[in-house]
């Protein structure tokens, strides 16, 4: 029966796109996550330079 084959093929697509968005927003939540991480990491540097060592960490 070809619309059961239709069915399917429509029923594949879609959860493929679903995936692809996942992964999109996976992706976009990874590299937000790691913008915060190096944000942090840079306040720290800065915190340990001016606590008086003068030596530059970053």
């Amino acid at each position: 029966m070809p619309w059961m084959a239709s069915s399917a093929c429509r029923r594949r697509s879609s959860s493929a796109a679903s995936a692809a968005s996942h992964v999109r927003s996976a992706s976009s939540a990874a590299s937000a996550a790691s913008h915060i991480r190096s944000a942090q990491r840079r306040k720290l540097f800065l915190r340990i330079n001016l606590e008086g060592t003068g030596c530059v960490v970053a």
